[in-house]
């Protein structure tokens, strides 16, 4: 599997199998993107390890990432953005 971010385009997500998303880009974008990959990471794992699919997983990783993006500092994500931001990225199959 790959997961690579493409910062404001968005990412890229490979799975075993050869399928691909392409996730995002987020629909609002902060001033504050200093750690937003580090969150993209956080995010993607953090879905994984409580049973999201892999695909709303990363979908889940870039709204913690574009989270991240709208505070000053690093890993500063408030829940409320992450849920208000998940409904606007999009997965688009790829292959």
């Amino acid at each position: 599997m790959a997961f690579v971010s493409r910062g404001v385009d968005g990412a890229v997500l490979v799975d075993v199998s050869g399928s691909a998303w392409r996730i995002g880009p987020p629909p609002e974008f902060g001033a504050f993107p200093v750690g937003s990959g580090d969150s993209l990471m956080g995010g993607f794992a953090a879905a994984l390890a409580a049973g999201l699919p892999l695909p709303e997983a990363a979908r889940r990783g870039a709204a913690v990432a574009a989270a991240n993006a709208l505070h000053p500092g690093q890993g500063r994500v408030d829940r409320a953005d992450v849920e208000r931001l998940e409904p606007g990225i999009t997965l688009t199959v790829v292959r």
